[in-house]
C-alpha cells in the first residue's frame, strides 16, 4: 500500500469547495461556447472490440470538451483553486505544474459529458476529487510496465515472480491502450497488432517510488523474466513491446510505449509458448538464477 498522510481537515474542505466551484464554472458557460461553434472538436482514439475468433478494430471518439472553454486558466475560480494547492506544503505534485494538474482534472471530469445536456454530477465529481487529492498526500506514486507476451499460454490466471512482478491475462483496458499507442512510424506496427490482437498474457512490474526523489533502485525485471523463460523452454514468443506509465491521476493517461532492444526480433509468423501449473515452480528457480547474475 501507498503511504499516505491524514486527510487534510479545513483546508480539504476548502481545497474540495474550489475544486467544485471550478467545475461548476466551467459547466456554466460552456454551453455558450458550445453554442457559438459550429462543431465540438473530437479526440478519436482505436478501441478493440472482442469477438468470438478474435477482436475488431474500431473507431472511439470523445468530445474534447475543455479545447471550447478559451483562456480558461483566466477563471477567477481556477486561480482561487491554484493558490490554495500552490500554497498547501501537505500536497506532493511529484515534478509536475499545478496548472497541468488542475488542466487534467477538468478534462477528466469533462469526458463522458453530454454537450447537449451538460449537468453537474457529484457522484463523479466526488470519485475524481478523492483520486486526485489522495494522490497529491501520498509521499509515494506507483509506475506500471506491461509487456505483451505474444504466443504465450497457461493454464493459470496468475504467476507471481517476485514482489510486484507477475505474469498475468491482459486486461481490455491495456489492451485498448497499447494499441493505440502503436505508432504508425513503427516499422513492426502492422505485424504487431495483428498478432496483439490475439495476445492473452502481459508481465507486469509494479513498483513504489518516493516522490521528489532521484533515486530509482528497482531494477528492469521485465528483462530477466524473458531471459528465465527462454532458458526454461525452446518454445517460442515474442516480447519486444513494452508499455510505461506513472499511476498519477495527472499521468495514468500518458502512457509511452518502446522495444526492448535486448530482444529485438523480427516479427515471427508464429509463436506457441505453453507454460503449465507445473512448470512455475521451475520458472521461479530459474528467474532468480538469472537476477541473481
Amino acid at each position: 500500500m501507498i503511504d499516505k498522510q491524514d486527510n487534510l481537515s479545513s483546508a480539504d474542505r476548502e481545497i474540495r469547495e474550489s475544486f467544485q466551484n471550478l467545475i461548476l464554472e466551467v459547466l456554466s458557460i460552456l454551453p455558450k461556447y458550445i453554442q457559438n461553434r459550429e462543431d465540438i472538436p473530437i479526440r478519436e482514439t482505436l478501441k478493440v472490440v472482442p469477438l468470438h475468433n478474435g477482436y475488431q478494430e474500431k473507431s472511439h471518439k470523445v468530445y474534447d470538451l475543455i479545447s471550447v472553454i478559451p483562456n480558461i486558466y483566466s477563471l477567477k475560480t481556477y486561480n482561487h483553486c491554484l493558490q490554495l494547492v500552490s500554497e498547501n506544503k501537505q500536497l506532493r505534485p511529484h515534478s509536475c505544474s499545478y496548472f497541468v494538474i488542475l488542466s487534467s482534472f477538468i478534462r477528466d471530469y469533462l469526458e463522458g459529458v453530454n454537450p447537449e445536456k451538460v449537468d453537474f454530477d457529484q457522484k463523479k465529481f466526488d470519485y475524481i476529487f478523492e483520486e486526485y487529492i489522495d494522490s497529491l498526500l501520498s509521499k509515494d506514486y506507483e509506475s506500471v510496465s506491461i509487456c505483451p507476451l505474444i504466443g504465450f499460454e497457461s493454464d493459470t490466471e496468475s504467476i507471481t515472480l517476485d514482489e510486484g512482478l507477475s505474469i498475468r491475462k491482459i486486461t481490455p483496458d491495456e489492451l485498448n491502450e497499447i494499441w493505440d499507442l502503436i505508432s504508425s512510424f513503427d516499422q513492426n506496427s502492422v505485424s504487431f497488432k495483428d498478432k496483439l490482437k490475439s495476445t492473452k498474457y502481459v508481465i507486469e512490474q509494479l513498483s513504489i517510488k518516493t516522490k521528489s526523489s532521484d533515486i530509482h533502485s528497482d531494477y528492469d525485471l521485465i528483462s530477466f523474466v524473458i531471459l528465465a523463460m527462454r532458458l526454461l523452454k525452446s518454445d517460442k514468443f515474442w516480447a519486444n513491446r513494452r508499455s510505461d506509465k506513472l499511476l498519477l491521476p495527472w499521468k495514468k493517461k500518458l502512457s509511452s510505449i518502446h522495444g526492448i532492444t535486448n530482444y529485438d526480433n523480427p516479427l515471427l509468423n508464429s509463436y506457441h509458448y505453453f507454460l503449465s501449473k507445473e512448470e512455475i515452480t521451475d520458472l521461479r528457480r530459474t528467474y532468480i538464477l538469472v537476477k541473481k547474475f
